[in-house]
C-alpha cells in the first residue's frame, strides 16, 4: 500500500448520515446488503481566519487585447501578496484576486501566492474548466485559476485527538477527520472496503486518506465510475477533485456518498457516488 506524508489546507467538514446504498467498483450490487454498524465520525472546527476582506463585488473591466482575466481563487487561508481576495457573488467565489495578464504570461508563483497556515506553500494552479495545472495565462477571455498549496497545518499531528486504529479520511487542520466503517464483503477485485460516511467536501479544501494506526496518509485512484462517471474509462471525477501523490484538491463544491475506500496490496481504489 502506497503511503505518503502529505500536505493541507483547512477546512470544516460536515458530515451526515451514512446511506444505505451500497455500490461496489461504482455499479450496484443486486439487493440490498445490510450495512456495518456504523461509527461515529469526530470533528473539530478549525479556527476562523480573523482577517477579512472586502464583501462587495467589484465591476470586472473588459481585459486589453491579447489579454485575460483571472480569476485566482486562494482557498480559505490563501493570500495574493499578503492580502486577502474578494469575496463576491458574480460568480460565487470566495477569496478571490482577479488580475489581467497578457495571453502566455507567466502565472504568479510562490513569490506572490502565501498562506496563513503555518508551513504551508503554493504549489500550482488549476484552470477550472480544463482541470489541468495552469502555469501561463490562458488564451480566454477570462478563466478561473485555484491555488493548491502543500504542508503546513496549525498543528502537528495529536494522537490523542485521532483514533488509534482503522481507515478513513484526514483533512489539512490534522484535527478534523472521517473514520470507515470495514464492510464485511470484499468487491469483485477482492479488496477490502472501508465505508466512509457521506459528507460534503468544499472547494479549496484538501485531504487525504489515513491509516490511524499507522498515522500515515497517501492519495490511490479514484474508481472511473465515481462522481457521475458512465464507463469503465471515465474520468469525471477529475471535474471535483485534483490528485497528487500526496493529496486530494477539492476543485468545486460537492456531497459524495456511498464512500469506500477499497484496499489490496498494489491495487488500492477510493470510489464516491455524487449525491444530487
Amino acid at each position: 500500500m502506497k503511503k505518503t506524508i502529505l500536505m493541507s489546507i483547512i477546512l470544516p467538514l460536515a458530515v451526515v448520515a451514512v446511506s444505505g446504498c451500497v455500490k461496489y467498483n461504482g455499479r450496484n450490487k443486486d439487493g440490498s446488503p445490510k450495512d456495518p454498524t456504523t461509527t461515529t465520525t469526530t470533528t473539530t472546527e478549525p479556527s476562523a481566519s480573523t482577517t477579512e476582506g472586502p464583501t462587495t463585488t467589484t465591476p470586472v473591466p473588459p481585459a486589453p487585447e491579447g489579454s485575460v482575466n483571472l480569476f485566482l481563487v486562494l482557498g480559505p487561508n490563501g493570500r495574493y501578496d499578503n492580502q486577502k481576495g474578494e469575496d463576491g457573488d458574480s460568480k460565487y467565489l470566495e477569496n478571490t484576486k482577479l488580475i489581467q495578464l497578457k495571453y502566455g504570461e507567466a502565472l504568479p508563483d510562490e513569490k506572490i501566492i502565501s498562506s496563513t497556515v503555518v508551513e504551508s506553500k503554493f504549489l500550482h494552479w488549476i484552470n477550472r474548466e480544463t482541470t489541468e495545472i495552469a502555469t501561463v495565462a490562458p488564451v480566454a477571455e477570462e478563466a478561473v485559476l485555484v491555488a493548491v498549496f502543500e504542508g503546513g497545518g496549525d498543528s502537528p499531528i495529536d494522537p490523542s485527538n485521532l483514533p488509534s486504529e482503522g481507515f478513513g479520511f484526514l483533512f489539512s487542520d490534522n484535527k478534523t477527520y472521517a473514520l470507515a466503517t470495514k464492510f464485511g464483503e470484499k468487491d469483485d477485485q477482492g479488496r477490502e472496503q472501508y465505508k466512509v460516511p457521506d459528507m460534503n467536501f468544499v472547494e479549496g479544501s484538501s485531504f487525504r486518506l489515513f491509516d490511524f494506526a499507522n498515522r500515515a496518509g497517501w492519495t490511490i485512484p479514484l474508481d472511473p465510475w465515481s462522481l457521475g462517471g458512465t464507463s469503465d474509462t471515465d474520468t469525471k471525477w477529475t471535474e471535483y477533485l485534483a490528485r497528487s501523490d500526496t493529496y486530494y484538491t477539492v476543485k468545486k463544491s460537492f456531497k459524495a456518498k456511498d464512500i469506500y475506500i477499497k484496499l489490496k496490496f498494489n491495487d488500492d481504489q477510493l470510489y464516491m457516488g455524487l449525491a444530487v
